[in-house]
């Protein structure tokens, strides 16, 4: 989107954008609809609110894959125990409302 080389840390900022979506089963950025301006917010630095009351494990998670230093983001060999971990934790306490 900046005229940088495409690589994988494109990818991981994508699906930290999917899991998101998924988490909260909302839009990102659903208040913006010229592609022009969704570009200029994203490259701007601007990110979909994570709620407090997830774990923190998963805001730190969704924080570094999308961070604006495509260097800093997590590769997904990174991600995937992470997300397990995630997981486990929140399966173990029954947990059925993490996207609230």
């Amino acid at each position: 989107m900046s005229g940088k080389l495409y690589n994988t840390k494109a990818d991981v900022y994508s699906f930290m954008i999917l899991l998101w979506e998924i988490m909260t089963r909302q839009l990102p950025f659903a208040t913006i609809m010229n592609g022009w301006q969704l570009a200029g917010a994203v490259i701007g630095g601007q990110r979909p609110a994570v709620p407090e009351s997830w774990p923190a494990d998963l805001r730190d998670l969704l924080a570094r894959g999308w961070h604006g230093d495509v260097t800093q983001r997590p590769a997904f060999k990174d991600i995937v125990p992470v997300l397990a971990g995630i997981h486990a934790k929140w399966a173990f306490t029954g947990g059925d409302s993490i996207s609230k």
